[in-house]
């Protein structure tokens, strides 16, 4: 491939930028105000892992035109971190669904009570689903701040939030489950 680039391109700049280009995996990056399950439905079709970046605007109120800007920077090292030749992207199949979490969370939430601090309930999250749980899962999400498997579970808790199964105004740190979650969770567990 790089003796066909030289061949059809003179300058060894362009060369060199070509043949990075082409030769690497690709990375996508959503820029979004507002990460929700249709973005996470969105990126789910995707056969490459993308970065979602929530970027958030808020005006003030003595100044309209003046914004402030709240969101997770894209530093250059940790994107030329992510790509390296040895790591591939996931591909769909190669981790759990988000789906195979609705039941689990459920389930613990109701052994709880109802209701439980976030790492109690991943706790018996993943003693529910560890014979489910891919290679892949176990291993930490490109950015290296988290477990894939704990990620597609908070995923799954703010599907499930949107759904109407888990309050959406719990406390910080707390997840909990509403009657129409319960009604859900057994309707599922009885069929």
């Amino acid at each position: 491939m790089r003796v066909y680039i030289e061949s059809e391109i003179g300058s060894p700049e362009i060369k060199g930028f070509l043949y990075d280009l082409i030769s690497k995996q690709p990375r996508i990056v959503v820029i979004i105000e507002e990460k929700g399950d249709k973005v996470q439905e969105a990126c789910e079709g995707l056969k490459v892992e993308p970065v979602v970046v929530e970027f958030k605007i808020y005006l003030r109120e003595d100044a309209p035109n003046v914004h402030a800007h709240l969101f997770d920077s894209l530093v250059p090292s940790k994107m030329t971190e992510r790509v390296t030749p040895t790591e591939k992207p996931t591909i769909k199949g190669e981790i759990t669904s988000q789906s195979e979490y609705t039941l689990p969370i459920l389930e613990s939430l109701i052994e709880m009570g109802g209701g439980g601090k976030v790492q109690d309930i991943l706790d018996r999250v993943f003693d529910k689903m560890k014979q489910k749980l891919k290679e892949k899962d176990l291993e930490k999400v490109p950015s290296g701040t988290d477990i894939r498997w704990k990620n597609i579970a908070r995923w799954e808790r703010q599907n499930l939030i949107e759904k109407g199964y888990l309050k959406k105004d719990s406390p910080r740190g707390v997840w909990e489950i509403t009657g129409s979650g319960r009604k859900f969770y057994e309707n599922i567990k009885n069929k």
